[in-house]
């Protein structure tokens, strides 16, 4: 499971969608080889909407998240993101839209062994240049509400496989957690989605999290169907 995760930005308000994708392709090799991730997918997903998207392996679901967050180019089609076309972004740009704007989260746990639980919390903080003592209290603060607070100063070795995937804050996946850890991720992630501005958007087999979600959108081989 994947999550791209849009903050809502204050200049945006409600004056349109915060991701605006229209025509999507995504065609991966050349030839006989071609393989068709997405062909000509349109959606917008509107701020403070948390949308799931599902579909068997292969769907084309991480490979949408991967364009709207910059990580892949689409092969034709467009791709908008709190009105900033995503396509025309260099490395610069991609780099700033990552830092300011999207926050991802991935199935493995990509944290880094060396530093705490609340300075892996903190690294976004510190990219954008909070104040040290601002930055970990924050940090403290998120580890509080999602019962980590007493590993808040454990490295990831000394802490479970589910500890460390909860440490991915607002959209973490629930596919290695318990039910009770789960749907306690699950509640976390609509409070931030609707308390917070945020806007969401999560790949999932997850049947608790689609129930979840304010919409749901179904791909199947690379194509939008009714869900």
């Amino acid at each position: 499971m994947r999550v791209a995760a849009v903050p809502q930005l204050p200049s945006q308000g409600a004056r349109g969608p915060v991701v605006a994708v229209r025509g999507l392709v995504r065609t991966y090799g050349s030839g006989s080889g071609e393989v068709h991730a997405l062909r000509g997918v349109s959606l917008d997903v509107e701020p403070g909407e948390l949308v799931a998207v599902v579909g068997r392996s292969g769907s084309g679901k991480t490979t949408l998240l991967n364009v709207i967050g910059g990580l892949d180019r689409p092969t034709g089609g467009s791709v908008r993101v709190c009105g900033q076309e995503v396509a025309e972004l260099d490395e610069r740009g991609l780099a700033a839209l990552r830092r300011d704007v999207l926050a991802f989260v991935f199935q493995t746990f990509g944290l880094l062994p060396m530093l705490s639980a609340v300075e892996n919390v903190g690294i976004p903080l510190r990219l954008l240049r909070v104040p040290a003592r601002q930055r970990e209290a924050r940090a403290r603060e998120v580890l509080e509400r999602v019962g980590l607070g007493a590993a808040a100063d454990q490295r990831p070795p000394e802490m479970s496989g589910g500890q460390q995937q909860r440490l991915l804050l607002a959209d973490e996946p629930t596919g290695q957690l318990d039910t009770t850890t789960g749907a306690e991720v699950l509640d976390l992630l609509r409070e931030l989605v609707h308390t917070e501005g945020m806007t969401c958007m999560v790949s999932t087999h997850d049947p608790a999290l689609t129930a979840a979600a304010d919409r749901v959108v179904r791909l199947q081989d690379g194509v939008l169907v009714p869900s």
